[in-house]
């Protein structure tokens, strides 16, 4: 996982999630699956987020869902100062 995360960029899939599941499937077929979910675990753990695995994984939305609370985070902390 690190040698995958130490040579993909993944600020540049930040916006395009999608992206980045064609080209780990293109590398690694089924087994993109298993980087995915551990990608979306350690994103949800750094967010302090609970993750529940959906039947249907599908890693775009469980990234969008991790952006989109992150964004509004943010913003709240901008409203405090």
């Amino acid at each position: 996982m690190k040698v995958v995360l130490f040579n993909i960029e993944l600020h540049r899939y930040a916006e395009h999630p999608g992206e980045l599941h064609e080209n780990l499937y293109a590398i690694f077929g089924n087994g993109a699956f298993v980087l995915e979910k551990a990608i979306v675990k350690e994103l949800f753990r750094r967010l302090n987020m609970s993750y529940e695995e959906a039947s249907d994984f599908d890693f775009a939305r469980y990234v969008d869902q991790a952006r989109e609370l992150f964004k509004t985070r943010w913003q709240g902390l901008r409203e405090i100062e």
